[in-house]
């Protein structure tokens, strides 16, 4: 059944052709690019959540910080799949824009 729902799927939601050897070249490339996705996750974590603009801002970065970690820490197949998670969580999380003028979160 997920298999066919997968099969159904839209055509935005289709995981981006890419060369799975291209990126993370070396073990310590990988590994820079993992810690480098771990601020992401302490934002998040860190960011108030006093209204739901807030807590969406603040879920966005904690989502491209698991995205980034688990795409940059993948193999094979698999890393095609979070290869478009991570690349759709970025532009979620682009979406919300902070406004530091009115201290609050407005959508774009």
């Amino acid at each position: 059944m997920l298999q066919r729902l997968w099969q159904t799927r839209s055509a935005c939601l289709t995981p981006i052709p890419c060369c799975l050897s291209s990126g993370d070249q070396s073990v310590l490339g990988r590994v820079a690019n993992i810690i480098t996705s771990l601020p992401f996750i302490a934002l998040g974590i860190n960011a108030p959540r006093k209204d739901l603009n807030c807590k969406l801002y603040a879920n966005s970065f904690v989502g491209v910080g698991v995205a980034s970690s688990l795409y940059h820490s993948s193999r094979e197949i698999l890393r095609r799949y979070l290869r478009w998670l991570d690349y759709t969580m970025i532009a979620a999380t682009s979406l919300v824009k902070f406004s530091w003028d009115h201290k609050t979160l407005e959508l774009i």
